[in-house]
């Protein structure tokens, strides 16, 4: 799940969660001090998820210019991840056998 947060509002995933979600990517913008706009960049996946990049950055800032293929190759490596990790693969064959 891709959230995109606004204002001083804390991010609760317990309120969106659901069988199948195993990530979520947190994007919030800043105002530089120039009056560029960035990116600060938070992920949090169950923890059957393997390690998949492009890695978060120290700071997990992002330059505007950056943010779109940053988050693109983050959302479809996570979702790649998360299909790989054995819980999902666990419900994703009892869906499939439900439904066939």
């Amino acid at each position: 799940i891709l959230v995109f947060k606004e204002g001083t509002h804390k991010f609760d995933p317990t309120k969106l969660s659901s069988q199948f979600t195993q990530v979520y990517v947190v994007v919030e913008p800043e105002l530089k001090p120039d009056g560029n706009v960035q990116y600060r960049i938070a992920v949090a996946n169950t923890k059957h998820v393997p390690p998949y990049g492009p890695y978060i950055p120290d700071p997990p800032v992002i330059n505007k210019g950056n943010i779109a293929s940053f988050l693109l190759a983050k959302l479809i490596n996570s979702e790649r991840s998360s299909m790989c990790s054995p819980q999902f693969q666990t419900k994703m064959e009892r869906t499939n056998a439900n439904l066939l």
